[in-house]
């Protein structure tokens, strides 16, 4: 639907269930670090009366279940005053407890989880004098675990000095989907990790986990230490920019502009390991292209009345860049004002344009992310977007909103 059909079709189902107000009210989001510079970039371009509030995912989701503006709120100098979410950014899926808790729905509609972009989780190093860095499954599993507690574990020429590790201390989609990958290729059974990773939001679930696992007698020392908690990809970014011998773990957006040229949040040009791809023996880096690779074969579920069926996840592809994954766009399905569901359905249009004169492509990839394969994009533009398949599943759906006030 071309983006002069969206604002007319926004506008007259609004007025179904709603009065408009005025033109200058702000559609009021935010949530996940990971994609903030990606969507200021485009407010920037095409989306001037978009608030996005960089909080973590976790608390991004919190804000849109309970439509409470505070953590995006207190994101600003002075806090700002919204109070109402319209939406979230997450890398992490809505999980059950999230569904489940949901009370909202007889006023707000159902919970829509929408695939934003594809995005990488890289591994930015300092080690020494190294340039460059490639590490095979096995090795990933050993520094993120705490088995290997020292450099020259990983590699006899490295230094003989401690591994110190940073990690989101904040609710992280990032780690959710860093997590999920080595919950696939990590294992006590196989002897190549400390712990058996649960897939989390709170990387602080696996530092625990680690403390409490037996020590390795031929190295017994408590790795509670070098394991170094910082709030958001900014505080991760710069902790390792100050650290020495130190690794962790980052969308491309925040480590270079090699990988994300446009990006104005990779201020430290860090360097990023590459992964050696256990499945088909390649070594990726985690670039726009690398992660498409490892994305080609996403299909979403069969109930696309089910947010979970909205939610693929990758966490071992069989090639392109192991650590990757999707990061969402949360709504509601109902809003109160035409005036802001017509600005979601402007916003949501350009950003899934990939062709033509309204391109989006080169912020995606200028920024380190990854288009959607056509498939998923398709699903996205007839089902949530309009309801060109029928089922009335679409943001502002006449139907589905009808007797709802609205967000």
């Amino acid at each position: 639907m071309k983006l002069k059909h969206a604002l007319i079709n926004a506008a007259c189902l609004a007025v179904a269930f709603s009065a408009s107000s005025a033109m200058a009210q702000n559609v009021v989001g935010g949530g996940a670090s990971l994609p903030e510079y990606l969507y200021k970039a485009e407010i920037g371009a095409f989306a001037p009366d978009y608030l996005y509030a960089s909080t973590g995912s976790g608390a991004g989701k919190t804000a849109l279940l309970t439509n409470v503006a505070t953590a995006f709120n207190n994101t600003y100098t002075p806090p700002r005053t919204d109070a109402v979410v319209h939406f979230a950014g997450s890398d992490s899926v809505l999980s059950p407890s999230d569904l489940s808790g949901y009370t909202r729905t007889g006023t707000d509609g159902n919970l829509v989880q929408m695939p934003s972009v594809g995005t990488a989780v890289g591994i930015p190093f300092k080690v020494g004098t190294l340039s460059a860095l490639t590490l095979t499954a096995n090795q990933l599993c050993g520094i993120f675990s705490g088995k290997w507690k020292t450099w020259d574990k990983v590699n006899a020429s490295y230094p003989a000095s401690d591994i110190n590790v940073v990690y989101r201390s904040d609710s992280s989609g990032t780690t959710e989907i860093f997590t999920r990958h080595l919950n696939a290729v990590c294992s006590t059974a196989s002897g190549n990790s400390l712990i058996d990773f649960p897939v989390t939001t709170r990387f602080s679930d696996v530092v625990a986990l680690i403390n409490a696992a037996p020590n390795d007698p031929l190295n017994p020392k408590n790795v509670s230490t070098n394991f170094v908690a910082k709030s958001l990809s900014a505080g991760v970014r710069d902790e390792i920019d100050a650290r020495t011998n130190v690794i962790g773990y980052l969308s491309p957006d925040y480590i270079n502009t090699t990988l994300a040229p446009t990006s104005t949040a990779a201020t430290k040009n860090l360097k990023a390991a590459s992964l050696r791809n256990k499945n088909d023996g390649t070594s990726y880096t985690p670039s726009s292209a690398n992660t498409t690779l490892a994305l080609t074969n996403l299909t979403l579920g069969n109930n696309l009345a089910d947010p979970n069926s909205w939610a693929p996840t990758a966490a071992n592809p069989a090639s392109g860049y192991p650590i990757s994954g999707l990061t969402f766009l949360d709504h509601v399905t109902c809003y109160s004002n035409s005036s802001v569901l017509s600005k979601i359905l402007g916003f949501l249009d350009r950003h899934y344009t990939y062709s033509g004169v309204n391109d989006n492509t080169s912020r995606i990839e200028g920024n380190g992310f990854a288009k959607l394969p056509s498939t998923i994009v398709t699903a996205i533009r007839d089902n949530l977007l309009t309801n060109n398949s029928g089922k009335n599943l679409n943001l502002g759906n006449a139907t589905a909103c009808s007797g709802k006030a609205g967000r």
